[in-house]
Protein backbone atom coordinates (compact mmCIF):
# COMPACT_ATOMS: atom_id res chain seq x y z
CA UNK A 1 0.00 0.00 0.00
CA UNK A 2 2.73 2.43 0.73
CA UNK A 3 4.16 2.06 -2.69
CA UNK A 4 0.90 2.77 -4.11
CA UNK A 5 0.29 5.82 -2.42
CA UNK A 6 3.64 6.97 -3.20
CA UNK A 7 2.81 6.26 -7.00
CA UNK A 8 -0.55 8.00 -6.27
CA UNK A 9 1.03 10.92 -4.78
CA UNK A 10 3.25 11.43 -7.85
CA UNK A 11 0.54 10.99 -10.25
CA UNK A 12 0.77 7.83 -11.96
CA UNK A 13 -2.91 6.54 -10.63
CA UNK A 14 -2.68 3.38 -12.98
CA UNK A 15 0.38 2.22 -11.73
CA UNK A 16 -1.10 2.89 -8.40
CA UNK A 17 -4.08 0.69 -8.72
CA UNK A 18 -1.97 -2.24 -10.28
CA UNK A 19 0.47 -2.20 -7.34
CA UNK A 20 -3.00 -1.91 -5.04
CA UNK A 21 -6.24 -1.94 -6.33
CA UNK A 22 -8.13 -0.61 -3.27
CA UNK A 23 -5.53 2.58 -3.09
CA UNK A 24 -8.33 4.61 -4.44
CA UNK A 25 -10.70 3.64 -1.37
CA UNK A 26 -8.67 3.01 1.89
CA UNK A 27 -7.21 6.60 1.90
CA UNK A 28 -10.54 8.20 2.09
CA UNK A 29 -11.87 5.91 4.55
CA UNK A 30 -8.83 6.10 7.09
CA UNK A 31 -9.10 9.83 6.65
CA UNK A 32 -12.81 9.31 7.64
CA UNK A 33 -12.54 7.60 10.33
CA UNK A 34 -9.26 9.57 11.94
CA UNK A 35 -11.69 12.58 11.66
CA UNK A 36 -14.43 11.07 13.34
CA UNK A 37 -12.55 10.36 16.66
CA UNK A 38 -11.20 14.29 16.46
CA UNK A 39 -14.85 15.16 16.12
CA UNK A 40 -15.77 12.83 18.64
CA UNK A 41 -12.88 13.37 21.01
CA UNK A 42 -13.49 17.84 20.81
CA UNK A 43 -17.07 17.11 20.95
CA UNK A 44 -17.26 14.02 24.48
CA UNK A 45 -13.80 14.59 25.55
CA UNK A 46 -12.91 10.89 24.50
CA UNK A 47 -11.94 8.40 22.17
CA UNK A 48 -12.87 5.35 21.15
CA UNK A 49 -16.51 6.74 20.28
CA UNK A 50 -16.63 5.80 15.74
CA UNK A 51 -16.65 2.65 16.08
CA UNK A 52 -19.96 2.21 18.31
CA UNK A 53 -21.67 3.93 14.93
CA UNK A 54 -22.86 1.02 12.93
CA UNK A 55 -21.74 2.84 9.75
CA UNK A 56 -18.21 2.76 10.66
CA UNK A 57 -18.51 -0.17 12.07
CA UNK A 58 -20.05 -2.25 8.89
CA UNK A 59 -17.73 -0.49 6.93
CA UNK A 60 -14.64 -1.27 8.44
CA UNK A 61 -15.55 -5.04 7.74
CA UNK A 62 -16.13 -4.28 4.79
CA UNK A 63 -12.87 -2.77 4.30
CA UNK A 64 -11.17 -5.40 6.06
CA UNK A 65 -12.72 -8.39 3.84
CA UNK A 66 -11.39 -6.56 0.60
CA UNK A 67 -8.20 -6.01 1.78
CA UNK A 68 -7.75 -9.74 2.94
CA UNK A 69 -8.84 -10.27 -0.42
CA UNK A 70 -6.24 -8.61 -2.02
CA UNK A 71 -3.53 -9.73 -0.17
CA UNK A 72 -4.41 -13.44 -0.59
CA UNK A 73 -5.16 -12.40 -4.46
CA UNK A 74 -1.43 -11.26 -4.52
CA UNK A 75 -0.20 -14.87 -2.97
CA UNK A 76 -1.91 -16.13 -5.49
CA UNK A 77 0.45 -14.06 -8.02
CA UNK A 78 -1.94 -11.15 -8.74
CA UNK A 79 -1.58 -7.35 -8.73
CA UNK A 80 2.32 -7.66 -9.45
CA UNK A 81 2.35 -10.06 -6.30
CA UNK A 82 3.61 -11.84 -4.30
CA UNK A 83 6.68 -9.44 -5.08
CA UNK A 84 5.84 -6.52 -7.13
CA UNK A 85 8.48 -6.46 -10.40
Amino acid sequence: MTRAVHLLFHGEVWAALRMHPLVLGLGPWCAALVASEILGHLRLGTFATTMQRPFFRRGSYVVFAATLAVWLARFAGLFGGPCPP
